[in-house]
Order: structure tokens, then sequence, then C-alpha cells
């Protein structure tokens, strides 16, 4: 299995996954307050109900994504995310995959990992090339030497 070349992708403008975090709220929130429209008013069910509503609009809002920027750099074997003057190595993983946008955890080697959201209108160019770094890198760490993914032994489904 051939690596992927070396690609350099910007980060940045994460309004897509703002929108899409905002979205799922609203429809949590109409459903709640649908929910309380249909329900009898009387009782703990409906505070419950109003309580679960607003706790998960206050975690939407605290774990709402913020800025990734700098750029994410794949040289051929290793990952490093610059900022500004400052670049660090790591490990990138793709959580989510929307064909035009990936929401990507970025693991450092050292201090605590970012959620970052890549565009493919941050730079077309460049974008199938960065879908192929991360997804080729993914199958040759699986199982080193064979390109294949290592097979589930956690017993899980």
């Amino acid at each position: 299995m051939q690596q992927a070349p070396p690609v350099e992708y910007p980060l940045g403008d994460n309004s897509r996954l703002r929108r899409l975090v905002l979205s799922a709220w609203l429809l949590v929130a109409m459903t709640g307050l649908t929910w309380l429209a249909m329900a009898d008013l009387r009782g703990w069910r409906v505070w419950l109900g109003l309580a679960l509503m607003l706790l998960t609009g206050a975690l939407a809002f605290r774990c709402r994504p913020s800025a990734c920027t700098g750029t994410l750099n794949w040289d051929g074997g290793n990952w490093c995310r610059r900022d500004g003057a400052h670049a660090s190595g790591g490990q990138a993983t793709v959580h989510l995959d929307l064909q035009s946008a990936l929401l990507v955890y970025w693991r450092p080697e050292l201090g605590p990992g970012s959620w970052c959201w890549l565009d493919s209108t941050a730079n077309p160019s460049r974008w199938l090339a960065v879908r192929r770094a991360l997804y080729a890198h993914a199958l040759v760490d699986a199982v080193p030497g064979t390109g294949v993914r290592a097979p589930d032994t956690s017993g899980q489904a």
C-alpha cells in the first residue's frame, strides 16, 4: 500500500459544526416543547422534562466547538498541527465524515486534545489529499505493514 502524499490543510471556520450542534439542540427543544404541550401539566414529569431540555441546552452551549486554528500537516509519515510559531506532533482521527466536512480529534503528544472541523471550502484543491492522508494513515496504524484494520477483540458489538 502506498503512503498518502504530504499535505497541509487549513483549520479554522467551524460555523457548519456550530450550526449542526445548534440544530440538534433545537430538535431536542422542539420535541420537549411538543411533549409539554400534550402532557398533563401536573406532577413531576413535566418538571423533569423541562429540566432535561434546559440541561441539554446548557451542555450544547458548554460543549460548543471552539475555533481550531492553524494548519494540519501530514508529511507522509507523521501528523503535525501548526498554529503560528507553535507546532506539535500528534495523531488525527476522523470521528464524523460528511463527505464535504470532517470532524477530527487532534491528540497531541503532550497536552489535551481538541476537536477540529475540516471543511472542503477551506481549500478545495487539497480536500481529497487530506482525506486520503487521514484514512490511509488510519489503515496503516491498525496493523502495521498490512494496511488492514485490526480485528475487534473487545467482545463488544
